[in-house]
């Protein structure tokens, strides 16, 4: 093969060394035989290793190239033997302090940084993003961000997304993007994936061009880190300031509140995309939110084998170790589960971890979203009377499914008995009354809200008020104020914003009367035995068929886990503490949503 006339696409994985003690001749010896081993851990048959023997690159220490064949088996071929013989070219750039690493075919790419990842090459190690950062990233126009959520899992928010344009640095929302990191970044100058240590430019013409492509990466790289190195200590390099950015230490970590898989689709590669899927058929998982420890950094995670419901409680503590985060697992672990705990030790970025204090640990490191904070008024309201403390943390009456008309009993205790009995007068809402006025429980799979509350006591103009219930994450008197237990019925109610119409809930609700009978809908007051009157459903129909566009409609949630104490302080300010502002800063993200859509929004919290 004539080496010299190749056309490479200049894409490099990029290392770093974090050992002085090997000489360059032996570190490119070490590399190459620690990138034939991770090559052949994979799995792929290579058949053929000529080594090409490069001319030196100039202001590089070391320059090597090879040609491999591989045999791999066709996909279609069923039970024969069919093998497609396939062309790679291997190449390294070594330099006393960066090497970078050209792989024409990205199954052996994945090899070799998965092996670079876990710490599997010799004296080197993935660059630091900051290095990266600088280099490429900052002061650049960025022109395409691939960014990864550090949310939960809603619904109303992607898991990833992928944005571009002609210049993404004033494009960028406070609000809506804060929570998301970026993972890949293309600016005006290189593409940079800062979780694979890559670095790309584009195609090149012949060996020469590419070759000084490279050389022109690793003074680059050496540049940057004589930069990064004279930042004062804990300082950040960061791809933009209203993006969710690494944190590197743990001290201001608080307590997990939310463990979940990774969305398999934010992986590169087949195989960990494989891997993934068969943890996510295989196991739950989940926090042990009663379990606490001295240790504010150590999660308690009760893992489920689906199978055969068999558990263990395993106990993870995250370190991080020269910005490289790692998950150790605290012995004992059972043996039925050191499948699972292999797994997420190699594959850190399999699994995302929530905390109370606004971090992240996604996409295999930690992370912070910086959000911008305004005031948002919620509204404390009292959940015990002389004669009932409600049980915040029960949304609903125990049972499945959850029988609605306990809540007419003496002895409920939950929220919804909450919502009609107390709640209606504490809220300014009307209560029931036959021909005017009427509640209906809306609680089942593809609700509208918890429950419906249409008033067309008003001369003028009639209201439709959606009302959202969720019980508190906890009931301690000392439980502090943060995001975590929001965010799903914020979710909730921001989804059926859409079919926020008295049009849409008119047919969602007599389809539902049809199938489920028409027990939940009132027009009386709460009362001990109350029983729906027989036409109460009807008129509801009738009432919301009559209701044209002149009517007023708002979204009221009720979610009783911030305290009034920890939420404003003795002069009646509110806190700012961080939970407290990433808090405000969902609310009002959803309060926009919601007067986008013509309605006001509410939320309502415990008066302690």
């Amino acid at each position: 093969m004539n080496l010299y006339s190749v056309s490479p696409f200049a894409s490099y994985i990029t290392l770093q060394k974090n050992s002085k003690s090997t000489t360059t001749k032996k570190s490119i010896t070490d590399l190459i035989g620690d990138i034939n081993k991770a090559i052949k851990e994979y799995g792929i048959n290579i058949v053929s290793h000529i080594d090409i023997k490069p001319k030196p690159t100039a202001n590089v220490k070391e320059t090597a190239a090879f040609h491999l064949t591989e045999d791999r088996s066709v996909s279609w071929a069923g039970t024969n033997l069919i093998n497609d013989s396939i062309n790679h070219l291997l190449t390294y750039f070594v330099d006393t302090e960066f090497s970078v690493i050209y792989v024409s075919d990205s199954g052996i790419k994945s090899a070799i940084i998965s092996f670079l990842s876990t710490g599997r090459i010799n004296g080197w190690s993935m660059v630091d993003e900051m290095i990266l950062t600088h280099a490429f990233i900052e002061g650049n126009e960025l022109k395409t961000l691939w960014l990864g959520g550090t949310h939960r899992n809603v619904s109303i928010k992607p898991n990833s997304k992928i944005i571009s344009g002609s210049n993404l640095n004033d494009a960028i929302d406070p609000f809506g993007d804060s929570t998301y990191i970026a993972g890949a970044v293309r600016s005006s100058v290189a593409g940079v994936s800062l979780k694979r240590s890559g670095v790309w430019f584009g195609p090149k013409k012949d060996w020469d061009s590419f070759a000084k492509t490279a050389q022109n990466l690793l003074a680059k790289l050496h540049d940057s880190k004589l930069f990064v190195e004279k930042l004062p200590k804990n300082s950040l390099v960061t791809v933009h300031h209203g993006l969710a950015q690494n944190i590197y230490d743990l001290t201001s970590v608080s307590s997990a509140y939310q463990i979940e898989f990774a969305d398999i689709e934010t992986l590169k590669g087949k195989r960990r995309k494989d891997k993934l899927t068969y943890l996510i058929n295989n196991y739950q998982i989940d926090i042990d939110q009663t379990n606490t420890s001295i240790n504010k950094e150590e999660i308690y995670v009760l893992v489920k084998k689906i199978i055969d419901n068999s558990f263990c409680w395993l106990t993870i503590s995250p370190e991080i170790v020269n910005k490289k985060l790692i998950l150790k697992f605290v012995a004992p672990i059972p043996k039925e589960f050191n499948e699972f705990v292999d797994s997420i030790r190699s594959n850190i970025d399999f699994i995302r971890i929530f905390y109370d204090s606004g971090h992240t640990i996604s996409n295999a490191s930690l992370s912070y979203s910086e959000v911008q904070d305004r005031e948002f008024d919620i509204e404390f309201k009292k959940f015990s009377t002389p004669t009932m403390t409600y049980e915040i943390k029960k949304e609903k009456p125990v049972g499945n499914p959850p029988p609605i008309e306990h809540i007419f009993t003496e002895t409920d205790n939950s929220l919804f008995k909450w919502v009609f009995k107390e709640g209606l007068t504490q809220l300014g809402l009307s209560q029931p009354a036959k021909d005017f006025c009427w509640l209906y429980c809306d609680d089942r799979s593809g609700e509208i809200a918890d429950f419906i509350h249409v008033d067309r006591t008003s001369q003028t103009k009639p209201k439709i008020t959606l009302i959202h219930v969720k019980g508190a994450n906890s009931d301690s008197d000392s439980r502090q104020v943060s995001p975590g237990a929001y965010e799903l019925v914020i979710a909730q109610a921001m989804k059926n914003l859409r079919r926020m119409s008295s049009v849409t809930m008119f047919e969602a609700i007599k389809s539902n009367v049809s199938r489920h009978g028409d027990k939940r809908v009132w027009d009386k007051p709460w009362a001990k035995g109350l029983i729906s009157p027989i036409t109460a459903s009807q008129d509801l129909l009738l009432a919301l068929n009559s209701i044209k566009s002149n009517c007023s409609y708002e979204v009221i949630v009720v979610q009783p886990h911030a305290l009034k104490s920890r939420y404003l302080n003795s002069q009646q300010k509110q806190s700012s503490s961080t939970g407290a502002k990433q808090l405000r800063s969902l609310l009002f993200g959803a309060k926009a949503m919601a007067n986008s859509a013509s309605a006001t929004f509410r939320v309502i919290a415990d008066d302690r």
